[in-house]
């Protein structure tokens, strides 16, 4: 395993979102979640991509945190049933975005993920546009990044999708846990 992992960056601004918008079948929800540690690693540590392991989910990272305003837990729901979630953060785009995006104000959606079992079916998309709609009603642009450890057509599917594709940069492998000196020298 490599010690760094591709890391891909979209946006996609309030503009343009229209045209890329899918109607979300009638079943299909978000629903705020109250903003705790617990509440966000719950979800988290149910995807099986080891995203628990990023250095943003640290317990007490996460609880400075998720004092900011802007950030937001949302459980993605069909026939109310929790299929997923979606974690809302400041947005920590990449330099080159930050400039292209002056003056506009950005959100990014962080995380966000169906569980095991409930993927497929076209409605990781009508989530999207569900999640895009609640934040378009305060931002001008979502970001939205994407690791390469994941499905590997994700990238050109949010391109397909109308999003911007903005560059991609090579970030810490998370799956790799830090080694203590006594565990890796017995």
């Amino acid at each position: 395993m490599s010690n760094s992992i591709l890391r891909y960056h979209f946006a996609m601004s309030k503009d343009r979102f229209p045209v890329h918008r899918e109607q979300p079948r009638e079943a299909l929800s978000i629903e705020p979640v109250p903003l705790s540690v617990n509440a966000i690693l719950a979800r988290v540590e149910r995807i099986p991509w080891d995203w628990i392991n990023k250095e943003i989910y640290d317990p007490a990272t996460l609880s400075r945190r998720i004092q900011h305003p802007d950030m937001a837990l949302f459980d993605l729901l069909d026939e109310g049933k929790p299929v997923g979630y979606a974690i809302i953060s400041p947005a920590s785009h990449p330099k080159a975005f930050n400039a292209a995006a002056k003056g506009k104000s950005v959100i990014e959606i962080e995380n966000l993920a169906l569980f095991p079992k409930e993927e497929g079916g076209g409605r990781g998309w009508q989530f999207f546009s569900l999640v895009m709609d609640q934040l378009y009603e305060n931002f001008d642009t979502v970001y939205w990044s994407q690791s390469s450890t994941n499905y590997a057509t994700l990238k050109d599917y949010y391109i397909r999708k109308g999003m911007s594709y903005l560059g991609a940069d090579r970030v810490p492998d998370f799956r790799q846990k830090a080694l203590s000196p006594v565990a890796a020298f017995g």
